[in-house]
């Protein structure tokens, strides 16, 4: 039996949506341009870089892992550190937009990194992992999948319970108590077409799941009931 630690760099590709906030920048560049938004980065964001990896580049390191014949902890990226102002020019020239980047101020200057690449020599030699994706391969391969999520029309928040307790949620929260685990709270939104002229239709439900460990919040005479609830 071999163990085997992969360490991921900045990871991006579809199926990311749902991460909202913490989704990749390539992702919220890219969909920021699709609404006629400019991008809005740090200023000097052409030197702040990272190492952008691909999903399928991530897969095709697990797949090798699987079979690795030593135990190790091996980087997975490009090798290649790329500038944020890198991916908002590559995004701009596959979307076909030519919007102007608004620049902010960097409030993190002093405890923030403005420069990851991954040694990826290791993982090579053992795995004999080599990356397919450059960023501008990686881009072109996403960029249908942004394109489509745009369409959609979707905002996914997802709410920890700091951020449940802020907004005064402290029903869910009480509920939540019956779990060891955490308690979070998933919103979607669909903005839908812009049909001005139909009045808007809005479905609205519930569904809180967790495993009580027998505890019941209803009496038991109303147990039977507790499938009305989803």
């Amino acid at each position: 039996l071999h163990i085997i630690g992969l360490r991921y760099f900045n990871v991006y590709g579809p199926r990311e949506y749902f991460k909202n906030k913490t989704a990749s920048m390539i992702l919220q560049f890219g969909l920021q341009l699709l609404k006629g938004e400019n991008a809005k980065l740090f200023e000097g964001s052409d030197k702040i870089k990272r190492d952008f990896i691909y999903i399928e580049d991530i897969i095709q390191a697990n797949i090798k892992a699987c079979i690795a014949k030593e135990n190790g902890v091996y980087n997975v990226g490009t090798g290649i550190a790329r500038s944020f102002q890198d991916i908002v020019d590559i995004l701009q020239n596959e979307l076909g937009t030519t919007l102007a980047c608004e620049y902010i101020p960097n409030p993190f200057i002093g405890s923030y990194q403005f420069h990851t690449e991954a040694d990826i020599q290791t993982t090579k030699d053992a795995l004999g992992y080599e990356p397919s994706f450059e960023m501008e391969d990686g881009i072109k391969a996403y960029v249908s999948e942004i394109k489509k999520l745009s369409r959609l029309g979707l905002n996914i928040k997802i709410y920890n319970e700091k951020e449940m307790k802020k907004l005064g949620l402290n029903a869910l929260l009480g509920v939540g108590q019956g779990s060891a685990n955490e308690t979070y709270l998933v919103t979607i939104e669909w903005n839908g077409k812009k049909q001005t002229e139909k009045k808007p239709l809005a479905f609205v439900g519930k569904g809180v799941c967790f495993d009580t460990g027998g505890i019941s919040l209803k009496p038991p005479k109303f147990m039977e009931e507790m499938k009305y609830d989803m």
